[in-house]
């Protein structure tokens, strides 16, 4: 029997559960300074604060967050 390839493996996480998480941040208020996903166990992170607050968190983090904003947003718009 042919072993499987690691593309068959079963996904850690689903983008959807990254949208959930961010969208549940969300509705309670809580501004996120970050997100970060390890792929190994597929736990998601989700830092708090100003993205735009460079004293807790370096700028490629908060820039990270407004592109998966943007991201996000086009989706959406793509399924609408």
């Amino acid at each position: 029997m042919p072993r499987p390839s690691p593309n068959n493996k079963p996904q850690k996480f689903r983008q959807r559960d990254l949208e959930r998480a961010i969208r549940a941040a969300r509705s309670m208020g809580v501004p996120i300074g970050a997100v970060t996903v390890d792929p190994h166990t597929g736990k998601i992170t989700i830092t708090t604060g100003n993205p735009n607050d460079s004293n807790t968190q370096d700028e490629e983090h908060g820039n990270a967050a407004a592109k998966l904003d943007d991201w996000v947003a086009r989706k959406n718009a793509r399924q609408a």
